[in-house]
């Protein structure tokens, strides 16, 4: 089975593939980023990483089995090209998988935690890309795919997911997240303060909640 890990990072959805897929699984991962796909390289040698945007897959026509993105399909701009690129890429009776999370689905720290970014993320002037809401429904991906004439049949489900952190675990876990970059250093600051205040009122740690979404299209 080949598989297209669309946007991969630094590939550690290789082993979650193989797991259910089998070892005779054919990984290959694509990402925009040199540093990324070098790590990747690294990591997983019997893997094929390649350097590229989703706009433009550099794979010929049904190339592939699966085509799975994580936590990065809601990100693609313009979102259009890139499903018409999965689309082509695709093998008849091939599929589509991807998963992400909405802050608006969030409750509790972690909600307050969101709040607190997204305010320092709209102190400072900066471009934001605009994305295609479509991109973040399950209802909306199948139209992105019913648009380039291909009717694909959807399924989808919610995986809530909880876990305590300390007060290292919660920064890390924002500062992963997109954008973050972005913050500059006073910023970051008030961050960590808030976090360490809230971290020490919860009695040393914070419960994460959010719910995952996954989408897929046969």
């Amino acid at each position: 089975m080949n598989v297209l890990d669309l946007a991969c990072g630094d590939g550690r959805l290789v082993d979650d593939i193989v797991a259910v897929v089998g070892h005779d699984a054919a990984v290959t991962g694509l990402d925009m980023s040199e540093e990324e796909i070098a790590r990747a390289r690294a990591r997983y040698p019997t893997a094929t990483f390649r350097v590229g945007r989703a706009q433009s897959l550099p794979f010929g026509d049904a190339s592939f089995d699966a085509v799975l993105s994580h936590f990065a399909f809601m990100l693609m701009v313009p979102v259009v090209p890139v499903v018409a690129e999965i689309d082509r890429v695709l093998r008849p009776g091939g599929f589509f998988g991807c998963a992400w999370s909405s802050p608006s689905r969030t409750e509790g720290d972690l909600a307050h935690l969101f709040r607190l970014t997204q305010g320092s993320e709209k102190s400072r002037p900066r471009e934001l890309p605009i994305f295609d809401p479509r991109q973040s429904t399950p209802e909306g991906i199948a139209e992105l795919f019913a648009e380039t004439g291909n009717m694909r049949q959807l399924s989808s489900r919610r995986v809530p997911v909880t876990c305590d952190v300390d007060e290292g675990g919660a920064w890390r876990f924002l500062d992963g997240f997109y954008f973050a970059k972005t913050r500059d250093e006073e910023t970051s600051s008030a961050l960590r303060e808030e976090i360490a205040r809230l971290t020490s009122a919860r009695g040393g740690t914070l419960r994460l909640e959010l719910t995952i979404e996954i989408a897929t299209l046969r």
